[in-house]
């Protein structure tokens, strides 16, 4: 008999998000699930990518990223956040922040070590933990606030985990993390002797009075952590797949050697053009911008949601907003999203997903905004039907 696969991430199976965009187009549904926007990107991205098309290079970039892109980022963080990169030997270019995150756990971590990790989270954290031989010890946030609780923060550090991930501006509950809970981390991360990987890229997505704040910037973290952005969310261009990671020469190299052996680098030609948009973005008001008409588009769809049952949750940054469905019905998360995607016509991402150790109870649903508006107002239109559709769920008990 053979040898059989790998069954070491049979536990996760098929990503909700690919799951649910399925269901979506079966049924023509109006996707506010996946974090994809549909709205066009900067022109200056647009014409700056077909400029260097044009041009070249087409061959290899150096594994760390082209010169210029490192440059323009280490621009970017000093100019917005004081904080001093060197271009050379402190920041790497990758092929997105899901790729930089496993280059970062699997250069950092050993087999057996410990990861900290702040639940509900992006899907892809603990299976990196797991390639990477490491058991994931989780933090949970719980509706309706989603804040990090002291004792239960000290609780997880009991168990001496090497690396705390960090996301802020948190997907998937929109928040922003306050001052007091990350000055709570910072004072675990130095009791325990902890590194960081903080993943920000949402940073530019933040509203109202709420502004981001990196973690690398708290006394005594710009040595311990590895800070990780993109041009995805910012310029709204997740498939080129272009993202970067900023840390001390200490934690930059190990994230290297990983990085090396899995995509070795990202598309030289998007690299460039990525460089010339973070340029122009400082040069420009393009982060206010981007805000504003985010903000605007998060607006329409809280108040398109009013009298349709669903119970809008607060957002303080990405372009996610979580609803409560609970007033509507019962049954579980998934079974709601698989109903109003078919039944309603518009598709959303169950919560459960995002979490190793969901609370059953939960009836709390996560919509994306980054949609034109017209697409936001039809998606509106047909969730009139939803208290009607609703109702019988109940029932049917499913």
């Amino acid at each position: 008999m053979s040898p059989g696969p790998s069954t070491k991430l049979d536990r996760f199976g098929t990503s909700v998000f690919s799951r649910m965009t399925e269901l979506a187009q079966r049924h023509r549904a109006i996707n506010l699930g996946q974090g994809v926007p549909d709205l066009p990107p900067p022109g200056t991205l647009l014409r700056a990518a077909a400029r260097h098309l044009r041009e070249g290079p087409h061959q290899y970039a150096p594994s760390p990223g082209v010169e210029p892109l490192r440059q323009a980022v280490a621009r970017t963080y000093r100019d917005l956040y004081s904080l001093d990169y060197d271009p050379g030997r402190e920041v790497t270019i990758g092929c997105g922040a899901t790729q930089l995150l496993h280059a970062a756990i699997n250069g950092l971590c050993e087999s057996g070590d410990r990861i900290l990790v702040i639940e509900p989270c992006y899907d892809s954290y603990i299976p990196c933990a797991v390639m990477a031989g490491a058991e994931a010890v989780s933090v949970q946030l719980r509706p309706p606030d989603y804040r990090l609780r002291r004792e239960e923060l000290e609780k997880a550090f009991e168990k001496e985990p090497r690396l705390v991930l960090v996301n802020t501006p948190h997907n998937p509950t929109g928040r922003v993390f306050g001052r007091d809970e990350l000055t709570l981390i910072r004072d675990l991360v130095l009791a325990h002797d902890t590194l960081v990987v903080s993943d920000e890229v949402y940073e530019h997505l933040t509203f109202d009075d709420h502004r981001h704040v990196p973690f690398a910037t708290y006394p005594g973290m710009h040595e311990r952590t590895i800070t990780i952005s993109s041009v995805s969310k910012t310029f709204g261009v997740t498939g080129w797949r272009v993202g970067w990671a900023c840390a001390p020469e200490a934690l930059t190299s190990p994230l290297r050697r990983c990085h090396q052996f899995v995509t070795f680098a990202a598309p030289t030609p998007l690299q460039l053009a990525s460089a010339d948009a973070l340029d122009a973005a400082l040069a420009t008001n393009h982060y206010a911008a981007f805000r504003a008409e985010m903000g605007e588009l998060r607006d329409d769809l809280v108040r398109g949601l009013e009298g349709t049952g669903l119970r809008p949750l607060p957002v303080q940054g990405t372009y996610f907003l979580l609803a409560d469905y609970g007033d509507l019905c019962s049954i579980t998360d998934e079974s709601f999203c698989e109903r109003i995607t078919s039944e309603v016509g518009v598709n959303v991402i169950p919560l459960s997903p995002f979490s190793s150790t969901p609370d059953p109870r939960d009836t709390v649903i996560r919509f994306c905004f980054a949609r034109r508006s017209e697409t936001i107002q039809e998606a509106i239109s047909r969730l009139a039907l939803l208290r009607e559709k609703a109702s019988t769920w109940v029932t049917a008990g499913a």
